[in-house]
């Protein structure tokens, strides 16, 4: 319609109906028409982040990962620490350049992240399957873990995740690999309050 992808932050959003599968927004289609366009090739850095949020007049975009606090974050949620890119840096120097250059934490696309390994605190569990949202703040609230050798999935909270390291494509959880497979198996997409104690409790979160 806006001849590419566009990018919407939730604080734009005036309502969502789960069952319809729609999303109401507080922005008009001249708005959206004119403003900055994600690349297709690779991650959304912070400077994009302040230039599409400059547009909407929304609030100031995210701090750096680790700082300020979590209430400073557009979803109060603060980033999964990724692990640093060093491989093949040869010096400090060549290390300071290529930070100066890169963003240090881009975002990344769920799209992007289904098939990543999930290693555990006994190794391998298993690999990314999904990533669930709350639809009333898109905060980012579960990961769905593939089992593969038990052909299940199982969910694990985000709060559970150390490390995400984009140049190994893993995701490390501070979780035992029995726990997550004795966890309560979720059959439907849209998760009851109930069933949200109930692996909350198991996690002991």
């Amino acid at each position: 319609m806006f001849g590419g992808k566009v990018l919407l932050h939730p604080e734009s959003f005036r309502a969502t109906d789960l069952h319809e599968k729609h999303i109401s927004v507080q922005l008009t289609k001249e708005m959206i028409k004119n403003s900055p366009k994600p690349s297709d090739k690779g991650p959304i850095t912070s400077d994009f982040e302040d230039r599409l949020f400059t547009h909407y007049g929304w609030h100031a975009a995210r701090p750096m990962a680790g700082h300020g606090p979590i209430e400073s974050h557009p979803t109060g949620q603060r980033p999964i620490p990724i692990a640093p890119v060093t491989d093949n840096l040869p010096n400090e120097k060549d290390v300071a350049d290529q930070l100066s250059k890169e963003d240090s934490n881009p975002l990344r696309s769920v799209d992007e992240t289904r098939g990543y390994t999930v290693h555990s605190k006994k190794g391998k569990i298993g690999k990314v399957e999904d990533i669930l949202v709350c639809p009333e703040t898109w905060k980012v609230k579960y990961i769905e873990i593939d089992l593969e050798q038990e052909q299940e999935s199982r969910l694990v909270t985000i709060e559970s995740i150390t490390e995400l390291n984009v140049l190994d494509q893993t995701i490390t959880i501070d979780v035992d690999k029995d726990l997550v497979r004795e966890s309560p198996t979720i059959e439907d997409s849209i998760i009851s309050k109930k069933s949200e104690s109930a692996i909350y409790e198991h996690y002991n979160q």
